[in-house]
């Protein structure tokens, strides 16, 4: 989710949603969906929220594999001070 804004304590919001990609996964296609908030009183954007739905026997189409401004996944990196708690079930010796 990305705003752009504070959202006001009361008020109306509208949502449009679209299709903003498909995707050729080969054994499946990855359909990317967008939802955008504005204020319903004078249309102000707020923001947008997206999600990836993954249809399972529906790839092999042909189309693109990924969207074209895609960034390689990277491992985050993890660090953790002496004051930040061990993760929980993790043993300490």
């Amino acid at each position: 989710m990305r705003l752009e804004r504070p959202i006001p304590p009361e008020g109306t919001v509208d949502y449009t949603r679209r299709v903003v990609g498909i995707y050729d996964k080969g054994s499946g296609a990855m359909v990317i969906v967008e939802w955008r908030m504005t204020l319903a009183d004078g249309g102000d954007y707020l923001g947008a929220s997206r999600m990836g739905l993954f249809a399972i026997g529906k790839g092999g189409f042909g189309g693109p594999r990924n969207p074209p401004d895609e960034q390689p996944w990277a491992k985050p990196i993890v660090r953790r001070t002496s004051r930040s708690p061990p993760p929980s079930g993790s043993t300490s010796r």
